[in-house]
């Protein structure tokens, strides 16, 4: 929301390692892409993006990005015209001309993560 997403940001500015991983591990992971596609949940993303520096948990981060992006039967992408397996280009085709989850992949391709 407009002022948790502030909340989230600070948390993984100012958090532990541990605590930063046990909030990609119980929330951010399992729900990436649909924060993703969100105006406020982008910004959380490309923050845990930018402030995690454990490499293994970045990796982690960019995989649960692909495999959502690759759920054809994922229920999560019906939101700013994301139609799921109605559109033949796929999800990340949608993802790309997404004006949120387009940050995010940018965000991701300037990790320059060799996964």
């Amino acid at each position: 929301d407009v002022y948790g997403n502030y909340i989230v940001q600070l948390w993984f500015m100012n958090g532990t390692e541990l605590e930063k991983t046990q909030l990609l591990d119980t929330f951010i992971n399992e729900n990436f892409l649909r924060l993703s596609k969100s105006m406020y949940g982008c910004r959380v993303i490309q923050r845990c993006l930018s402030c995690v520096s454990d490499h293994q948990m970045l990796c982690k981060m960019v995989k649960c990005f692909d495999v959502q992006t690759q759920d054809k039967n994922s229920t999560n992408t019906r939101h700013h015209g994301m139609s799921g397996n109605n559109n033949p280009k796929g999800i990340l085709h949608e993802c790309l001309i997404c004006p949120y989850t387009n940050h995010v992949i940018q965000a991701i391709l300037d990790l320059k993560l060799d996964v």
